[in-house]
Parts: C-alpha cells; structure tokens; sequence
C-alpha cells in the first residue's frame, strides 16, 4: 500500500510554518487546528496538502474497516486516536462506548 497521502511532502508530511506547530509535519498536529488554519490561511502548499492528507486519511480508514483481514487486520475502531490530550494513544472503540480511561489504552 502506498502511504504517501501520510508521509508525503505535499500531503501528511507537509512541514507546518504556523507559529503555534512551526516545523511540525502535518499529521502530527490535531485536525480541529488544521481545519482553522484551513478556513484562516492563504498559504496555497498547506492547502493544497491538507485535502490529500484527509483523502488518503478516509480511504486507509474505509479500507480498514470493510476489509479488516486483508493486510492490516484491525477495524477502524481498533485504531489508536492520534491527536488530543485526553484520549491519544487509546482505541477509538474505547473512546467511542465510555470505557474507564484508564482501560482505554
């Protein structure tokens, strides 16, 4: 599987000038502020790779989900949550149907 869409310059590793993630790539920083910079910025590379790092971001996680056995062998809600303070690191099924926090990783 190609994974450019996540490791990408122009895509999910796009190096971030914001000055609250400067030299951040990307998919390392939380969606909700991507979004607003999205709405906010006039910075055509940030963009152009924000749109492909979410394309490829839905298609892994569809994959994922309908076809769990064929490489990665884990559902969407078997993924680990990759942003946040409270819930990074745990399973979105864990986040999703109220476990204990402190089982959720």
């Amino acid at each position: 599987m190609d994974f450019d869409w996540y490791y990408g310059p122009e895509a999910g590793g796009f190096v971030l000038s914001f000055p609250r993630h400067a030299g951040k790539e990307l998919r390392t920083v939380d969606l909700g502020y991507l979004e607003f910079c999205a709405k906010s910025t006039r910075n055509e590379p940030f963009k152009a790779a924000l749109p492909r790092y979410l394309e490829g971001l839905n298609a892994f996680i569809d994959d994922t989900t309908a076809r769990p056995g064929l490489k990665y062998h884990y559902t969407y809600l078997q993924v680990r949550v990759p942003f946040g303070k409270k819930y990074f690191g745990a399973r979105y099924m864990a986040v999703l149907f109220g476990a204990p926090l402190n089982s959720l990783l």
